[in-house]
């Protein structure tokens, strides 16, 4: 009977051993996965912004009636309200060739061009065919008549 009492003590310190880790193991995989999720929304929105500035120098260094269409991805936690073609909302540049895509709990994810821009984007996060097209005026249009 002796033997069998120790056993089953010595069950019961390895199972409380085992939850022990486990329950350590739990907490840190949410930290983890929200870190993955922020670097991976981070860079979904600066490829975006990349794409979109290469697109727009390709059709201005074409020439005029230049267009190019091209895929984009908007991520999770993509804010139409603060994002912008062209210039930022308020600044005091008038050199209108950045995209700046703005992700809730990373910020702003910026790219310049060399072609002045103008245009909207998508209203929500998914995956979007967009056109950019080099006009007369100067301007490359993207997603837009703008």
């Amino acid at each position: 009977m002796d033997l069998k009492a120790q056993a089953s003590i010595e069950m019961v310190a390895l199972l409380a051993g085992a939850l022990i880790i486990m329950l350590g193991a739990l907490t840190l995989l949410p930290q983890q996965y929200a870190g993955i999720t922020l670097e991976a929304g981070r860079q979904a929105a600066q490829d975006t912004a990349e794409r979109i500035v290469d697109a727009s120098d390709e059709v201005y260094l074409a020439g005029d009636g230049a267009q190019k269409s091209f895929w984009v991805e908007l991520p999770y936690g993509f804010d139409i309200n603060r994002s912008f073609i062209g210039n930022m909302p308020g600044a005091t540049s008038s050199r209108n060739s950045t995209v700046g895509l703005y992700v809730l709990g990373i910020g702003y994810v910026i790219s310049e061009g060399k072609a002045q821009m103008c245009g909207t984007l998508p209203n929500q996060s998914g995956r979007y065919l967009i056109r950019a097209i080099y006009n007369s005026s100067g301007h490359v249009m993207v997603n837009s008549t703008c």
